[in-house]
């Protein structure tokens, strides 16, 4: 198995430290894969989306992929935290805010004059 497909499994199943789920793929790997979305988007597409809801469709299909598997490796990883309680709390409460409200921007709310 190659490194990535071993990261992404580690990920997926939980298995690393809940700041690495949290703040690296979750934080940082967010704003890159937001990134290589907007230039997709911009010299694939030829669009210029300023806002998630004007992404296209196919590009909505790719970030709710990205949110659903950072929810569920984020989630995972704060089952398995062995800190304090109310981080695992908190960082649960944030992730199901953050799902909803990408779901919502992406696919329920079309406001082009924002």
């Amino acid at each position: 198995m190659m490194i990535i497909e071993k990261y992404i499994i580690s990920f997926w199943q939980g298995k690393f430290k809940l700041w690495h789920s949290f703040w690296l793929v979750g934080g940082v790997g967010g704003i890159i894969f937001g990134q290589i979305i907007m230039f997709f988007e911009k010299n694939l597409f030829g669009m210029n989306p300023m806002y998630p809801f004007d992404f296209s469709f196919r590009s909505k299909i790719f970030v709710l992929i990205w949110v659903i598997f950072t929810t569920v490796g984020i989630w995972r990883s704060a089952e398995n935290y062995n800190g304090a309680y109310f981080l695992k709390i908190i960082t649960k409460i944030y992730i199901i805010i953050n799902c909803l409200s990408s779901l919502l921007l992406l696919f329920f709310f079309n406001y082009p004059n924002i």
